[in-house]
């Protein structure tokens, strides 16, 4: 078929381009690889005492020397008053100022009182805050436990009311909830990014160069043109969310010890979820392809299709970002999500991840895309049909 043809010969030239093999191939890869070290990076910091650095108003008592041995990074300042100025002038993250005789309070079973001083629009000290209050919320039933026992009470009265998890599993694997967050957004973003790369250049960048009506005066139908393009963008779509997915998979595989917290449960996906992905995946692309087609075929100019790409990504990236967050309430059972072009792609993957085969909500958001996709083709030709818009350039 003459769009074979024309798809064929799209690719071989995309592919001899060192920019688009780049921004196409290396840059998903690249980019998801950076995003789940950085990840790790910060959550291997965030849960080590020994990059918790906190201040102490000066004492000398049990509670500092277990905080000691729990490897927190530990500072000395004279008065109260010296510790809330360091945190307003941003040079501490929490100060503790223990009450007097807090040793002879801990070993006569009376309640002791630590002030915790941070600022609370500031991460960094809610995060050193949080791990401090755990620490001493394991002193204390430590301390509770050997009471009881003292008394030869049972310690598990130190709990008198006990909250037993019980998880039902609906899916035998595990993910991790980050991977779970980021898989399906950046699936749909380097989906898009693969595409935007070359969108501007397939038919905006032909009328710019003046290569266009060599094409044009070619044996094939205006529509065989424009689908063959159609098709060879399509390709490099789905080789950009394909690139980052393997650089996903390269990351797991080297198992870094910055990235093993990430990977903690690793990222199971069933036969069965990998259909419902590329069930709502395929139609989506084709969908984003059409579309930036139909943008390439209006503008005049590369620097204008990119423009008109530039406000489209917005209506691409909002979507994906909502569906990471709608998973927190009941809006993500709700059957309209699968109407919502971009949504419910993203969300349709994120169901497959965690082993929630909703296949009437999968059918409904790939017949959309796939109903979408074929409106946003048939302007695309219809555009390309159009010698006053195909053949402007002014």
């Amino acid at each position: 078929m003459k769009m074979t043809i024309i798809w064929r010969k799209e690719l071989r030239e995309l592919f001899r381009d060192k920019r688009v093999r780049n921004s196409v191939m290396f840059m998903p890869m690249f980019m998801m690889a950076f995003f789940v070290f950085f990840f790790g990076f910060i959550t291997d910091i965030a849960s080590k005492p020994s990059q918790q650095k906190v201040h102490y108003v000066k004492a000398d008592n049990m509670l500092l020397t277990i905080l000691k041995k729990a490897n927190f990074e530990l500072h000395e300042v004279a008065t109260p008053e010296e510790g809330e100025q360091l945190i307003r002038d941003g040079k501490a993250r929490l100060v503790l100022n223990f009450e007097p005789g807090i040793d002879q309070k801990i070993q006569s079973l009376q309640p002791v009182s630590v002030d915790a001083m941070y600022n609370p629009d500031e991460e960094s000290g809610t995060v050193a805050l949080s791990i401090i209050r755990e620490t001493f919320r394991t002193i204390s039933n430590k301390t509770l436990e050997a009471v009881l026992e003292s008394k030869g009470l049972n310690k598990d009265l130190s709990h008198p009311i006990q909250l037993t998890n019980k998880p039902i599993k609906v899916f035998k694997g595990e993910s991790n909830g980050l991977l779970r967050s980021l898989v399906p957004y950046f699936l749909v973003l380097f989906t898009f990014i693969g595409g935007m790369t070359v969108a501007a250049d397939a038919i905006a960048g032909e009328k710019e160069r003046g290569t266009l009506e060599t094409l044009l005066v070619s044996p094939a139908k205006r529509s065989d043109l424009a689908v063959g393009k159609f098709m060879a963008l399509c390709t490099i779509m789905v080789l950009g969310a394909t690139c980052s997915i393997l650089g996903l998979g390269i990351m797991a595989a080297l198992n870094l010890p910055v990235t093993r917290k990430v990977f903690e449960n690793g990222l199971t996906i069933t036969p069965q979820g990998v259909a419902m992905i590329l069930l709502a995946l395929v139609p989506a692309t084709a969908l984003l392809a059409a579309l930036m087609l139909a943008i390439s075929t209006y503008a005049r100019s590369i620097r204008e299709a990119q423009s008109y790409l530039g406000s489209m990504s917005i209506f691409v990236t909002i979507p994906a970002v909502v569906s990471q967050v709608i998973g927190l309430t009941d809006i993500g059972n709700s059957m309209w999500i699968n109407w919502v072009p971009i949504l419910n792609t993203a969300a349709t993957i994120r169901n497959a991840l965690v082993g929630k085969f909703d296949w009437t909500g999968a059918l409904i958001t790939a017949f959309f895309s796939c109903l979408l996709a074929a409106l946003a083709i048939m302007l695309a030709v219809s555009l390309f049909k159009k010698e006053k818009v195909l053949l402007r350039t002014s």
